[in-house]
């Protein structure tokens, strides 16, 4: 372009900074711009003369309108599977599987073996001690008798049938006339009574007398007869006076409403066990109400943990600082984790962390089995492989797989919750610093299924790589003061060992709600060495 009005290339006098130059295209017919200050103000076109057509001009062709096309919306990529948040693992659990109130799994349905009343427990008040340890659980409950200075495990087998002597199913049944037995009695007219103690920690639309009342009845009923059962037993057992312990997972004794609860059912459970007559559960409702005038009523509520570490704490193997453990029953999971130290010979134990959720054995049989399948399981089946499933449900293995694999998620998201509580509030432990290993023990039945223990073996791995904590999977000690055959093994009679022992001996356990968090000890305040000088 060149600066109309000038030779090509000039420019106006520079030191205007405001004149206006136009510049024009070197083609015939351009247009023109005009600038000021250097900013262009857009094209005119030139003006022609009058009747003077540039010979280049092509002559006037009719144009049509041109067509108007409408774009087509793009397209929008469906989303990658990976992108869509899925719903919580607990969440898909559910929904994958069964309900665990419709499934009839065999060896948690212990049948009586007769109808016939229970004796009312004698008591001497000069008599010898005997402390029972009842170890009320979720599905199943075992027992304990400290007599003489051993420890009778306690055999069920003249009440009810079972596979494990030791284990008594939590269920009661009754008559059309009131009265109660232990067992499940599914004949016409009766009504059989089950999940009590989950019940009994819930806050379900059941009235709390009722659950109370539930719970009384099959307490009463285990005490009268482990009190008929020591007699015929032992042929030296005449002028007994008893004492009653229960056990209360973790978490649940961590609150002291829960703890009452428990005590006042236990108390009340005593009384009707002592009272002439029958079970029935007017006789319940009548004991609990004469709790508060009861005077020394002998019984005691303890967690369930310390007592399950009872023989660990006395054994030469018994370490101090960190400690978890892991109780998987037929209903619960509960995870614990506690520190152990010693001070003036006693052991103290207090709790960092705990949680109890309804993820034992039975809630795996119920995600094996699948929303839609109401099959008769047994006990023993939740150690089946995913084809053997498969097979007894004529469904593909992989289906079987994913819903374990649901299941053991949640044990898992459970057990890291404790772990970051605990860390949260003991981060000073030597286990958090990365120069000792967690003592971690496996109890309950739970705890021989082969998937579970390959879950937690797999934590124990991870977590030293992911989070720093390196966990030692142990056993429980063994005590040899227990007398009884222990199908099942000892862990599962843990809890009702230790709930037989003096209450004095049971470690003094700290609620985590009463204890403030651990301070780091570089965080302590120490005199300058310079400052008095």
């Amino acid at each position: 372009m060149a600066a109309a009005g000038s030779g090509r290339g000039a420019i106006s006098d520079r030191g205007n900074r405001n004149d206006k130059q136009t510049f024009r295209s070197w083609k015939r017919g351009g247009g023109e711009v005009k600038v000021t200050k250097g900013t262009s103000t857009g094209y005119e076109k030139r003006q022609k003369k009058p009747g003077v057509s540039p010979h280049d001009k092509k002559p006037d062709v009719p144009v049509s309108t041109p067509r108007v096309v409408t774009p087509a919306p793009p397209r929008i990529p469906p989303p990658d599977p990976a992108s869509i948040t899925k719903p919580p693992v607990r969440q898909r659990l559910l929904e994958a599987s069964a309900n665990v109130g419709d499934l009839r799994i065999a060896a948690g349905i212990s049948r009586p073996h007769g109808v016939a009343g229970l004796a009312p427990v004698v008591e001497a008040q000069d008599g010898r001690l005997a402390i029972l340890g009842l170890d009320f659980g979720t599905a199943f409950t075992k027992a304990v008798v400290r007599w003489s200075g051993r420890h009778y495990a306690v055999d069920w087998s003249d009440a009810v049938e079972g596979e494990d002597h030791h284990l008594l199913a939590s269920v009661f049944s009754e008559a059309p006339d009131g009265r109660c037995v232990l067992g499940a009695h599914e004949v016409s007219g009766w009504s059989v009574r089950e999940g009590i103690k989950l019940q009994l920690l819930s806050s379900d639309e059941v009235s709390v007398d009722e659950r109370m009342a539930d719970a009384v009845i099959f307490i009463a009923l285990a005490f009268r007869y482990v009190d008929g059962w020591l007699r015929r037993s032992n042929r030296d057992v005449e002028d007994v006076r008893w004492r009653l312990h229960v056990g209360l997972p973790t978490k649940s004794w961590d609150s002291d409403a829960t703890t009452e609860t428990f005590k006042t059912v236990a108390q009340a459970a005593r009384v009707l066990a002592c009272m002439p007559g029958p079970v029935t559960r007017t006789a319940a409702f009548g004991a609990l109400r004469m709790t508060d005038q009861v005077d020394r009523p002998a019984v005691d509520v303890f967690p369930e943990f310390a007592c399950q570490l009872y023989s660990y704490l006395l054994s030469p193997e018994r370490g101090e600082d960190l400690h978890a453990l892991v109780d998987i029953g037929a209903g619960t999971l509960d995870v614990a984790y506690f520190n152990v130290f010693m001070k003036e010979g006693e052991a103290l134990l207090p709790i960092f962390a705990s949680e109890v959720d309804r993820l034992g054995a039975h809630y795996l049989i119920a995600a094996l089995s699948g929303a839609k399948n109401a099959t008769t399981w047994r006990d023993g089946e939740s150690s089946l492989s995913d084809e053997e499933v498969g097979r007894k449900l004529d469904c593909p293995p992989n289906d079987v797989c994913n819903r374990r694999s649901l299941y053991l998620s949640s044990v898992a998201e459970v057990f890291n919750l404790a772990t970051c509580r605990a860390k949260l509030t003991y981060p000073t432990s030597p286990a958090f610093q990365r120069s000792e290993s967690v003592r971690l023990f496996l109890c309950g039945g739970g705890s021989r299924i082969s998937s579970l223990q390959k879950r937690f073996e797999r934590i124990a791995r991870e977590a030293a790589t992911l989070i720093g904590i390196r966990f030692q999977i142990s056993e429980l000690v063994k005590p040899r003061d227990i007398v009884g055959k222990l199908e099942s093994g000892f862990d599962r009679l843990s809890v009702a060992y230790g709930l037989s022992q003096n209450a004095a001996n049971i470690g003094s356990v700290m609620r985590s709600a009463t204890l403030e968090p651990v301070l780091n000890r570089s965080a302590v305040e120490r005199e300058d060495r310079d400052s008095s000088r």
